[in-house]
Order: C-alpha cells, then sequence, then structure tokens
C-alpha cells in the first residue's frame, strides 16, 4: 500500500516541464481518496521562462482535511550555501 508520494509538480527534471492545474487537481482528488500523503517539493515554482506560476498544490487542497505537505527551500536561488528551508502542512 502506497503512503506517501513526493512531487515536483512545478519543475519536473531534466525537461522542466511544469505538471498543469487540471492533473494537479487529479493529483490531490486521488491522494484524498486512497489516503496517501502528497509531499510537494516546491523548490523553484516561481522561477519560469513563461507564463505566470502555477499555484502550490498545497494551495489548491483542503486546508482542513488536505493530504498535501509543502516544502520548500530559497537555497537555490538566493543562498546555496544557507538552506532556509520551508515546511508547511495541513493543520491538525
Amino acid at each position: 500500500m502506497l503512503d506517501v508520494i513526493i512531487v515536483t509538480p512545478s519543475h519536473q527534471y531534466p525537461l522542466g516541464g511544469s505538471l498543469p492545474l487540471p492533473r494537479r487537481r487529479e493529483l490531490i482528488a486521488w491522494a484524498s481518496r486512497t489516503g496517501v500523503v502528497v509531499v510537494e517539493d516546491d523548490f523553484d515554482s516561481e522561477l519560469r521562462y513563461t507564463g505566470s506560476p502555477l499555484p502550490t498544490l498545497a494551495a489548491l487542497d483542503d486546508p482542513m482535511n488536505g493530504v498535501v505537505v509543502l516544502l520548500g527551500t530559497f537555497s537555490r536561488t538566493i543562498a546555496p550555501d544557507y538552506p532556509p528551508d520551508i515546511y508547511s502542512r495541513p493543520p491538525g
């Protein structure tokens, strides 16, 4: 049984593609139905060559009964030697 998945929806390595908004919603719906926790590694969602940034999975998730844990860091763009990490999870 799958308990946790780790995704980088804003920047897939090595080609750099982003998970489209409808697929982000499908992923959250699937995780909610199956009870899987989604760990979103959002390390560079603001850095885009075209268009505006897409919302994080955490922003699309239910704030009270959510399934997404958001991880992020500024270290790759601001200070590679000092990793000021960000961690956000649904309340409760």
